[in-house]
């Protein structure tokens, strides 16, 4: 299910009904997630399948496609760290096959636009997000917060303006600011929860201990925290 097939990432397979449950408990890869596609041999109009038995989901489905979706990506937004324009993305998320792609750039939705426009026109399903900086007495942190809808861009953006806040003095005199890299505390974080998910951030600096994962999971719910 996993493996490439015709130069494109997932593939189509027959699957029996412990393969189904096996696949009901897979793990996301890092920094993405397997998109499902049903094939369902009963009549329902819904998907995923709306039985009325929550345990029996798969019951009448004949076949399932898995299709990575990448959801950790940097564009030339996030300074030495992503090369490629939001446009250039899209291309290649496409060449490669993908369906989905989201962009997480540094402290920033700069690209968003660029991308959400180059993604529309070229039939590209953009998610939009950020990798923010979370500075707390862990030392520097990152999480990737991925929006969900309206209310998830407006909580995002306000996040980056309090992340942004104090990277000046605000003086107008540009040889007396003291500038900082952009950063929020969890506090903020736990505060702008609504309508984003959040992913546990990069292996080099992202959230792995207990307590914390126990305080983000509190703050955007159960369904809405992911360990990249």
């Amino acid at each position: 299910v996993s493996g490439a097939a015709g130069g494109r990432i997932g593939a189509e397979v027959e699957v029996s009904s412990d393969t189904l449950r096996l696949l009901e408990a897979w793990s996301r890869p890092p920094g993405g997630v397997w998109e499902e596609r049903v094939d369902c041999t009963g009549t329902c109009s819904r998907w995923p399948c709306g039985l009325a038995d929550p345990t029996s989901r798969y019951a009448n489905i004949r076949s399932i496609h898995m299709a990575y979706v990448e959801l950790h990506c940097h564009s030339a937004f996030s300074f030495l760290d992503g090369a490629s324009l939001p446009d250039e993305l899209v291309a290649a998320a496409l060449e490669l096959g993908h369906t989905t792609l989201a962009l997480t750039d540094h402290d920033s939705v700069s690209g968003s636009m660029e991308f959400a426009q180059s993604a529309r026109s070229l039939g590209l399903r953009a998610i939009h997000g950020a990798e923010v900086t979370v500075a707390d007495d862990h030392g520097i942190r990152h999480l990737t917060l991925l929006v969900r809808d309206a209310t998830g861009w407006r909580s995002l953006c306000r996040l980056l303006t309090r992340a942004h806040a104090h990277t000046g003095d605000g003086s107008t005199d540009a040889s007396r600011r003291n500038a900082r890299p952009p950063s929020v505390t969890l506090e903020e974080v736990e505060a702008h929860t609504e309508g984003l998910l959040c992913l546990s951030g990069c292996a080099t600096h992202g959230v792995r201990d207990e307590p914390t994962m126990r305080r983000l999971v509190r703050a955007f719910g159960r369904e809405h925290v992911r360990v990249e």
